[in-house]
């Protein structure tokens, strides 16, 4: 039998966390290139062994991380150690806070996805797509304190960076870390198994996992450092939607009052129903005040309404302009967000569109209108890019189906219900046929003028486009 002394396997691979070093540069657009081909951005793959790799993408994080916290201190923000009182060290989550919370009127407090460190919302966005501050923290911070001509810098509101990423203690190093940067540390060799932290020294007090990170923002954080009658603004990324949302509807009115401080709300890829949500008040806040924002189809602008999705939820979803991963929608509409937060600061009465049951495919196809709705209601988005539902593709805002514009759309792919082709002409056309010949199960508008807009009645009982030749001011349900 054969063995392999440990001296004789292959060495750890270890790199540098200086940009430098590693051969790359920050270029006058932002983004990290090659010194050798300035064209060329990141190349994790550079050896067969993947340990060579996973070290090599490691350093460039690292460095990445280093350059984003430098950015955020000069933005303003202020690092301080979980749990409050903790010595530097003594295991410890670090978060990142405006330095006078406590003057503040209003707070932005975001809590990432597990899976990202302190600052980062996405290291591909930083490495390969785009810049270092679009896929950070840091255009979110500057935006964020940056002086309007309605409002002095006093006025901007604070941030709290909460950081349920990095809840690991790597006790050789006194530094918290994430998941994955385990799998990093040093090794005894290149074959060697990942460091084992299963110790109850590895953990960080009240700061185990994301649930009691978030749990210790709500209840020590935010007391402790802000002012008690300052408005809270609240961003949940992927999985911290759903710890806090139900975290808030488990506490929506003790003490702390969030029923009367936290005034918007937003999540993105939420995945939480209305059977999470038990405190009824905390679920109308959600029809009103809140929003989430999930993955948009190709060719969707920002801001597209998905109709059922949001009756699903009980909450109003919106496409992002990101299409490939839900990681890069921060990047994507993190402007949009901190946008509708100020928009709710500023007026009292905000409310988002009300959710309303959309057609089903079956009374969609069957001619029946819109199952349980008495006024059609036109489901757009902005741009002109509607919702595709039920066979019916309905026209959106700016310049498709409205402003007078004749803009022809088929239902089902141009074969109409039953077999007729159906021509819905979705402008305010006064002098044009509501329906071409055939209407909704072969039943024609009568030949009246009908001017069909999408958000008229529509047909009912198989009775065609309401037959009457009047037009209706049309609800529209869009995102701006």
């Amino acid at each position: 039998m054969f063995r392999r002394l440990s001296s004789s396997l292959p060495k750890d691979p270890v790199w540098p966390h200086d940009l430098g070093e590693l051969g790359y540069f920050v270029n006058e657009d932002d983004q990290i290139r090659s010194i050798k081909y300035p064209t060329q951005d990141f190349r994790y793959y550079i050896n067969k062994n993947q340990r060579y790799n996973e070290m090599h993408g490691a350093a460039m994080n690292a460095c990445i991380r280093n350059l984003v916290l430098e950015r955020l201190h000069k933005a303003g923000l202020d690092a301080i150690r979980l749990p409050l009182g903790t010595g530097p060290e003594d295991p410890h989550v670090p978060i990142l806070v405006s330095p006078d919370l406590h003057l503040r009127k209003r707070v932005v407090v975001i809590f990432n996805e597990h899976a990202q460190e302190l600052g980062i919302w996405a290291y591909r966005e930083i490495g390969t797509r785009s810049t270092i501050n679009r896929g950070s923290a840091v255009d979110l911070v500057r935006y964020l304190q940056t002086p309007t001509n309605r409002h002095r810098r006093s006025d901007c509101p604070g941030i709290i960076l909460a950081n349920p990423g990095q809840l690991l203690w790597y006790r050789k190093g006194k530094r918290a870390i994430s998941h994955a940067q385990r799998h990093v540390l040093p090794r005894k060799s290149a074959v060697h198994p990942p460091v084992t932290m299963a110790s109850a020294k590895n953990l960080i007090p009240y700061n185990e996992d994301p649930e009691e990170h978030v749990e210790y923002i709500f209840r020590e954080v935010i007391p402790h450092l802000c002012n008690p009658k300052a408005e809270l603004n609240i961003i949940a990324v992927s999985d911290a939607s759903d710890i806090v949302a139900k975290y808030i509807d488990k506490h929506w009115e003790d003490e702390r009052r969030f029923h009367e401080r936290i005034t918007a709300m937003v999540f993105t890829e939420p995945t939480f129903t209305p059977e999470d949500i038990h405190n009824d008040d905390f679920a109308y806040f959600l029809t009103r005040r809140a929003r989430g924002y999930i993955l948009g189809a190709e060719g969707d602008p920002t801001g597209v309404l998905a109709p059922k999705l949001s009756f699903d939820r009980n909450l109003n979803i919106y496409s992002s302009e990101e299409k490939e991963y839900s990681e890069c929608i921060m990047p994507a509409i993190w402007r949009v967000m901190i946008d509708f937060f100020q928009q709710v600061a500023d007026n009292d009465e905000y409310s988002e569109p009300e959710i309303i049951e959309p057609p089903d495919e079956e009374d969609a196809v069957n001619g029946n209108g819109f199952s349980g709705i008495g006024d059609g209601i036109m489901w757009g988005g902005a741009n002109g890019h509607g919702v595709n539902e039920a066979g019916f593709t309905w026209g959106g805002a700016n310049g498709h189906g409205a402003n007078g514009d004749d803009v022809d759309r088929a239902i089902t792919d141009a074969d109409g219900v039953n077999g007729d082709a159906v021509e819905i002409v979705l402008a305010d056309a006064p002098n044009e046929h509501g329906v071409n010949e055939a209407g909704v199960n072969g039943h024609s508008a009568n030949g009246d003028a009908a001017g069909i807009i999408l958000g008229g009645r529509y047909a009912r009982n198989g009775d065609g486009i309401h037959g009457t030749g009047e037009e209706e001011d049309p609800m529209v349900i869009n995102s701006e």
